[in-house]
């Protein structure tokens, strides 16, 4: 940031000029102060933008990455559950399977407000409307 103009130059010195000459401060000498001072901004305001850039990688590490539950943390022991008596699997009867027809579906949803889907791909799907309950 020196000044090229030989005028600009001179009117630094008039002003800078020594009264005496120990505490006399020199136009260079000021130029250089000024010039440390835009450096040393210019330093803050890196400084600043990379802090800026860390704070917003850290928010992001903290809202994206999955948090581990509070519950795993936690020592468990497993405790001994009394077992039922295993039927064999010769006993075991397997469920009846009955099918029916769309008709036959609607009857047996009685009350419930039901309906069939047919969609333009030809599926079918049963619509059931069922209200929640509030807890």
């Amino acid at each position: 940031m020196k000044p090229t103009n030989h005028r600009s130059r001179e009117l630094l010195e008039d002003i800078f000029a020594p009264k005496n000459s120990s505490s006399a401060v020199s136009a260079e000498q000021v130029l250089q102060l000024v010039q440390h001072a835009q450096e040393a901004q210019q330093r803050r305001r890196r400084l600043s933008a990379a802090a800026a850039l860390f704070l917003v990688a850290a928010v992001w590490a903290v809202t994206l990455l999955p948090r581990q539950s509070s519950n795993s943390s936690r020592v468990t022991t497993n405790i001994p559950v009394p077992s039922a008596p295993i039927a064999s699997v010769s006993s075991i009867t397997p469920p009846t399977v009955e099918h029916v027809d769309d008709e036959h579906m609607l009857d047996l949803l009685d009350e419930t407000p039901a309906a069939l889907v047919y969609w333009p791909d030809g599926r079918r799907s049963l619509l059931l409307l069922v209200a929640n309950r509030a807890k």
